[in-house]
């Protein structure tokens, strides 16, 4: 099971998944996904809901998304990243949230 938490310079540790509580609509916006994802369905900004019209929305209190077609078991805003090419790995996907949100490391 991976850590949510990526050491810092300091010796510290930040977890992302905490510094992510209420920012989804920033990562959103950021990823840019329309806002309307976090209060109903939209089309997959992956798969484009092959032809179904609309399949994905992410959840704001959970800070997840799903789409019924490619993720139904849903993922983390961190796992969109990675999912929408932003990044290659959760390491790459944290610190590009990071940078671009001004999160502290």
């Amino acid at each position: 099971m991976r850590s949510n938490s990526i050491k810092c310079s300091g010796g510290g540790r930040r977890d992302i998944k905490v510094q992510l509580e209420g920012r989804a609509l920033d990562v959103l916006r950021l990823l840019r996904i329309h806002i309307y994802a976090a209060s109903t369905q939209i089309p997959c900004p992956m798969c484009g809901s092959r032809g179904v019209g609309v399949s994905f929305n992410v959840r704001e209190h959970q800070n997840r998304y799903y789409c019924t077609i490619c993720t139904p078991r849903g993922g983390s805003l961190v796992d969109l990243v990675i999912a929408l090419g932003y990044a290659g790995n959760f390491h790459g996907a944290v610190t590009f949230l990071r940078e671009k949100l001004e999160l502290e490391n």
